[in-house]
């Protein structure tokens, strides 16, 4: 009996470890299919990911520099399994501007730079959208379908007419799928803001004015629409882009918050570097140049008041308005009203295109800027790359711009006295203008004219 119980009990224990072999083997198999299982679902976590991932915005460098810069959300999905790496697929940057008044239409300095911005962008072999709300109001009735063309390499441009259009420039943006959405006016977040989170793409904040500023300096009290606009795209945006340190400082002021992804990155300027090669010292006697548009925070009513005091100072002086209201035909009326009553010795040219108003800078011995305050001041920059001598407020950037007495003259903003003393004083005195002129060229070279490929 004892050899026997013995021998069962021998029996048992091997059945016993033949079951628990037999588990460890169906556990390690399916472990194994576990293991794979979640392999091929890594292999498509990683892929969304990328495809959800924000791009940072391109940074200046070479083209080696932005194609690293560029990997990531939309990489074509490696495949994954046993032993193989996830490999993404390098591919074209895609980036929308959302902007008012794009090129032909053209409303101001923002025009302008965004102009050069696209192209830069373009130049770069990025693929470029831009949505350009043209005469829009986005409580304004209507069924004005958008104007859109393509623009080659997969770009292309929405003019959005009417507030019912706005609803398929948003569906385009979505279809798209940019990696980053430039914002270049406060009022047009709130129109695609929707759009861009539903893509994921990472949006840039361009300051091409700092609202808050003129809303003070015209002593407004209440918040108007386009201050608190400015302020929430502020608050919302990956990155904001001031154009100076002025409207830095200013933005930084006005958003505490947006502070730390704030930077400065001057405007391109469209021609520079042809506009230098072509500069010539200003004729003398040449016309005394305004251009830009009729406001008040760009000191009009200053310079209209100072015209007649340079006048009589100068009898032989001539002067040239090249500007206006472009989308406003009854506030350009009344500005223009104004200037015959109180200033007749000026002559108005009107809005001119790129190449109308380098023939008048070309012309020009001296450019007048009267602003109140200047994010960037293009008026200046393009008169300095032309070897112009510039009369200009100590406003915002036209300080970083204009050192006075070396590159230019400085005076108080909103002081047409002043204005019309030193405006006289340089016009008495065309060699001073010509030697500022000559030394505001070089300036303009050294900060302005380098080659760049990407922007900002």
């Amino acid at each position: 009996m004892g050899r026997a119980a013995a021998a069962a009990a021998v029996a048992g224990r091997r059945s016993a470890a033949a079951d628990s072999a037999r588990a460890a083997a169906r556990g390690r198999r399916r472990a194994g299919a576990r293991a794979q299982a979640r392999g091929a679902r890594g292999a498509h976590v990683a892929a969304r990911r990328r495809r959800s991932a924000h791009v940072p915005v391109a940074r200046r460098g070479g083209p080696a520099a932005r194609d690293r810069s560029v990997r990531g959300r939309r990489g074509a999905a490696a495949s994954a399994g046993r032993g193989r790496s996830v490999r993404r697929a390098r591919r074209v940057m895609r980036v929308v501007h959302v902007t008012r008044g794009f090129p032909p239409r053209c409303i101001g300095g923002m025009s302008t730079a965004v102009d050069a911005i696209v192209a830069i962008h373009r130049d770069a072999g990025w693929c470029v959208g831009v949505v350009s709300f043209d005469g829009y109001r986005a409580r304004a009735a209507g069924a004005v379908a958008p104007r859109v063309r393509q623009d080659g390499a997969g770009g292309w441009i929405v003019r959005v007419l009417g507030a019912a259009s706005a609803d398929e420039a948003r569906a385009r943006i979505v279809a798209f799928a940019p990696d980053v959405v430039y914002l270049h006016h406060g009022t047009l977040w709130s129109e695609v803001d929707d759009a861009c989170r539903r893509v994921g793409a990472r949006v840039v904040a361009v300051a091409h004015v700092c609202q808050a500023v003129q809303a003070a300096l015209r002593g407004v009290r209440s918040v108007p629409r386009s201050v608190a606009a400015q302020r929430a795209l502020l608050r919302a945006a990956d990155e904001v882009i001031a154009p100076s340190r002025a409207a830095a400082d200013a933005l930084a002021a006005d958003v505490p918050e947006c502070a730390s992804r704030l930077r400065v990155a001057a405007l391109p300027v469209p021609d520079c570097a042809a506009a230098l090669a072509a500069a010539g010292p200003p004729a003398r006697g040449g016309p005394i140049l305004y251009a830009g548009r009729f406001s008040d925070v760009n000191g009009t009513a200053e310079w209209i008041a100072a015209i007649p005091a340079v006048a009589r100072a100068c009898p032989r002086a001539r002067f040239v308005v090249a500007g206006g209201v472009p989308e406003n035909p009854r506030a350009d009326a009344r500005w223009r009203a104004r200037f015959s009553a109180s200033a007749p010795q000026a002559e108005l040219v009107g809005w001119l295109g790129r190449d109308a108003l380098a023939r008048h800078y070309a012309g020009a011995s001296i450019v007048v800027v009267p602003s109140w305050f200047e994010t960037f001041g293009l008026t200046a920059v393009e008169a300095m790359c032309r070897g112009r001598a510039v009369v200009a407020t100590a406003a915002g950037a036209l300080v970083d711009h204009v050192e006075p007495g070396v590159t230019g003259v400085l005076v108080p903003p909103r002081d047409p006295v002043v204005l019309a003393e030193a405006v006289a004083a340089l016009a008495r005195d065309p060699d001073r203008a010509i030697a500022l002129g000559t030394a505001a060229a070089a300036a303009a070279r050294r900060r302005y004219c380098s080659p760049t490929t990407s922007w900002p």
